[in-house]
């Protein structure tokens, strides 16, 4: 009588434990850094056979924090970045691989706060 329970609950227990160790999902997501804000980039049109020098400039949204990277690519599948801080209607220049004819986008994620609730108590 003993042995004939021991095999059908030690299976049960074994596969109690061991079960959800198969059942995680086997791929990690990252999480998305936050929401993209898009930031003026311009080509200067100067003589950049050297480095390209986009400009990029904040004229209209809240200073970007200093600890927060400025991301921008070129049409010509260039890019780089720059780390912060930058103010309302300031701008700072980028430098990259040489280039004279070239449009650029910049941009930095900002990061999404989750507001707490309050609730009755």
């Amino acid at each position: 009588m003993k042995s004939r329970l021991f095999t059908p609950v030690s299976l049960m227990l074994i596969t109690g434990v061991f079960a959800p160790i198969y059942l995680m999902p086997t791929e990690v997501y990252a999480k998305p850094p936050g929401v993209k804000v898009t930031l003026t980039c311009k080509n200067p049109g100067s003589h950049q056979d050297v480095a390209k020098t986009p400009i990029i400039s904040n004229p209209t949204g809240p200073a970007v924090p200093s600890w927060k990277t400025i991301y921008w690519n070129s049409s010509d599948n260039d890019g780089g970045q720059v780390q912060g801080p930058l103010a309302q209607g300031t701008q700072v220049q980028g430098l990259g691989k040489p280039g004279q004819n070239y449009t650029c986008t910049a941009y930095y994620y900002k990061s999404i706060l989750r507001k707490r609730l309050r609730l009755p108590i």
